[in-house]
């Protein structure tokens, strides 16, 4: 027996409910790289993706119009909160203040939510036609099947993307990922140019450096110790404040796609400044990036004395990054589109200056200093 406001489950029920079962298993999947960011930020897409989940639950055996109400409302929240934070940048958290780049599993989460949203308001203003006898099995199993189809997309296309932007931070979850050769320029080693380390070919010289260049470097860096000076010259940030490694921030007048449109390399004006507020919870300029197109250069250049470069052999780029050969094989240019990504060929050499303080060395590529305060 129902009440006025309980009533059965009609196919919109149904339809609503499939479609937060989708936006939940979305915010499970992605809620693990959240707390890599902060346990509050994973938290709460841990109680985001329960809250979906249960409302699902509740849409399907009691529907009400409160439970309508806590959907349309809960929603909205969050898809004003995702606006936001790829907007202006939420006010909390490590990247305060900072637009989020926009990935495609949370295009997918907002998209269903939207569709929560739009699909609830319907139901209470009365305006749809609900049947409130069960549903046919020739209507749930389409939408069903759309619904698990874009979410098994987003979480597949969303869990490799996470790994590309956090291709740097597999050192904090792999130790080999220090890069040997790193550890062994804190000790004032020398880099194999054989080594490999996740699909980076280490090359290079002794990882001394030439003090007198390091002071150029710093002298002509004086100028963009505060990340407004930086952004009012002209510099872009290119994606979130990566543990061990920061936010690399570029113009672009330097690049031509996804090569550098110099030469050669200029000491005294590097492709990247790395900006992190790991260390003191502001933005802090941390180190410079020196980037060589390997169409120039067949092995890196020795203009900065005693560097090591490490290879980024790209043929598919999202959000800057490479999809690394070792876990996406050779990407085809039809493959890079559909994924959302840059087809580019070739490669480049890159290697780092760090202004501050790095056990692995001036030249490494991770500094595991870089850790939120």
């Amino acid at each position: 027996m129902t009440t006025a406001d309980a009533r059965p489950a009609s196919s919109w029920h149904v339809g609503l409910a499939l479609t937060s079962f989708a936006a939940a298993a979305i915010h499970f999947a992605v809620t693990g790289d959240h707390f890599q960011e902060g346990v509050a930020f994973g938290l709460f897409f841990a109680a985001l993706a329960w809250a979906q989940l249960l409302w699902a639950l509740g849409i399907l055996l009691a529907p009400s119009r409160l439970l309508l109400l806590a959907g349309l409302a809960g929603n909205l929240a969050v898809v004003v909160i995702w606006s936001v934070s790829r907007t202006v940048g939420l006010p909390l958290g490590p990247g305060a203040g900072t637009a989020e780049p926009v990935g495609v599993a949370d295009i997918a989460a907002t998209i269903l939510e939207l569709l929560i949203v739009s699909g609830t308001a319907l139901l209470l203003s009365r305006r749809a036609s609900v049947e409130t006898r069960r549903v046919r099995l020739s209507q749930a199993v389409p939408v069903a099947l759309a619904v698990m189809g874009l979410t098994s997309w987003a979480i597949f296309a969303g869990a490799d993307h996470s790994h590309v932007e956090d291709a740097h931070e597999h050192a904090a979850a792999a130790p080999p990922h220090d890069h040997a050769a790193d550890a062994e320029h804190a000790d004032g080693g020398h880099a194999d140019s054989g080594h490999q380390a996740h699909g980076h070919h280490i090359v290079g010289g002794s990882g001394e450096p030439d003090p007198a260049q390091i002071d150029l470097i710093r002298d002509a860096m004086r100028g963009y110790r505060s990340i407004d000076a930086a952004t009012a010259a002209g510099w872009q940030q290119e994606h979130r404040d990566w543990p061990r490694i920061g936010s690399h921030f570029y113009r672009g007048r330097d690049w031509a796609g996804a090569f550098p449109t110099r030469p050669g390399l200029d000491i005294g004006d590097p492709e990247f400044l790395m900006y992190s507020k790991h260390l003191t919870g502001e933005w802090q300029l941390v180190a410079v990036a020196y980037v060589v197109d390997q169409a120039r250069y067949g092995q890196p250049p020795t203009d900065l004395t005693g560097a090591v470069y490490h290879e980024h052999a790209w043929n598919c780029l999202m959000d800057g990054e490479e999809l690394e050969a070792e876990d996406w094989g050779v990407v085809s240019h039809k493959a890079c589109s559909a994924l959302g990504g840059r087809w580019s060929p070739g490669g480049i050499w890159m290697t780092h200056v760090w202004l501050v303080d790095n056990p692995n060395g001036i030249f490494a590529e991770t500094n595991p200093a870089l850790t939120a305060v």
